[in-house]
């Protein structure tokens, strides 16, 4: 094994995975969020 990668290629790596989540976690907030408030709520 060699000696660990340096921190920009690490981030290079990881960048668009960790784009991917935080986007389909947004995503999904928002599509919970919209079906919820289209709910009729009665009190």
């Amino acid at each position: 094994m060699g000696s660990p990668s340096p921190l920009g290629e690490s981030i290079i790596l990881t960048w668009p995975h960790l784009t991917g989540l935080v986007a389909l976690t947004v995503l999904l907030f928002a599509l919970a969020y919209v079906l919820f408030q289209r709910q009729e709520i009665r009190a």
